[in-house]
């Protein structure tokens, strides 16, 4: 079971996994819960969404640690 927010999302980027968050989850399947660090996704500078363009297209940069974007 996973709980997030609607606008959160959650893939992986590792192609050992095929890409897919179940492949990464049976190595942990002995493991009481799973800890995922996350990045924060900010506006991107973006002031007005481009019709159909997807929220990771449209999203690009994140916070760091120390709070300054990057990207």
């Amino acid at each position: 079971m996973m709980f997030t927010d609607m606008d959160e999302v959650t893939y992986v980027l590792d192609p050992k996994y095929g890409y897919s968050i179940a492949a990464v989850l049976r190595d942990y399947e002995h493991a009481g819960a799973v800890l995922i660090h996350r990045r924060d996704v900010g506006s991107s500078g973006v002031q007005e969404r481009t019709p159909g363009m997807g929220q990771l297209a449209t999203f690009t940069k994140c916070v760091n640690s120390n709070s300054k974007m990057v990207g």
